[in-house]
């Protein structure tokens, strides 16, 4: 009895963590996301700035976009579990931001040599920038239970931007050949779009809980990080010996919101 016990308790060890992985692999195979939540943008200021010859000088006018505002998120996406511990995984995300712009001039006199002016303004108008992700990973599940699934992941993100910017400051001024009575107001900008894409990374995690098989709630958290180049609007002058600028933008930030969580 003993030796025939002895190959059945060991046949039970090997069988039994099997048929159990096996049900918990059946249990969270795929998944579905859909979330909405708030964006902080990981860009800090920039500065767009334009040289243009004017009176045998050099005339500058100069754009500061502040650090964007905290904007809201929206997050969809899926994977699908190759064993109960790892899988991968898909999503896209779009946030949205407002900033303001500082405007700024330097104007040379038409009239005397080396007699220059600057002045600034701060634009009250609200400039939006949004940015759309696409996010592949690697995902990693340290909890995959009946009633909970908490996943760890990361990978590379695919970044789409695409902002409100300034294509020209516009000012009025006046100069007489008085050495320092040039004078000058900026009244205001023409509007432009910035646009540009590029690859960067991401990271985060996600905890869900569900009532049933199927339906569930969730939280998550992300920080991704990239750049893109952007061909400048305010570097597109009307003299077309000029050639435009390509501006380098940081993309990304950190993003942390729910919603409805879907197994299958």
């Amino acid at each position: 009895m003993l030796r025939l016990r002895f190959p059945i308790i060991l046949l039970a060890l090997v069988l039994v963590p099997q048929g159990i992985a096996y049900g918990q692999d059946r249990q969270a195979r795929g998944w579905v996301d859909v979330n909405i939540g708030a964006a902080a943008s990981g860009a800090g200021a920039s500065t767009s700035t334009l040289v243009t010859p004017r009176s045998q000088e050099l005339q500058t006018t100069a754009a500061t976009y502040g650090k964007p505002s905290t904007g809201a998120d929206f997050d969809f996406g899926g994977g699908y579990m190759i064993t109960p511990r790892f899988g991968l995984g898909v999503s896209v995300s779009g946030t949205a931001h407002t900033g303001t712009v500082n405007l700024r001039a330097t104007v040379p006199s038409p009239f005397l040599f080396n007699d220059l002016v600057t002045a600034t303004s701060t634009r009250p108008d609200e400039l939006i920038r949004t940015e759309g992700a696409m996010n592949i990973h690697m995902v990693f599940a340290p909890v995959n239970s009946e009633r909970s699934f908490i996943r760890l992941f990361a990978g590379p993100t695919f970044f789409r931007y695409s902002a409100d910017m300034v294509k020209a400051v516009r000012f009025t001024g006046s100069a007489s050949n008085v050495r320092g009575s040039n004078r000058i107001t900026i009244t205001g900008f023409d509007p432009g779009t910035g646009e540009g894409s590029g690859w960067g990374f991401h990271a985060g995690a996600d905890a869900s809980f569900f009532f049933s098989r199927i339906v569930g709630v969730g939280a998550f958290g992300r920080y991704s990080r990239g750049t893109v180049g952007v061909d400048d609007p305010l570097s597109s002058p009307l003299t077309p010996s000029i050639p435009n600028q390509i501006q380098d933008i940081k993309v990304g930030g950190l993003q942390a919101g729910g919603g409805l969580r879907l197994r299958f």
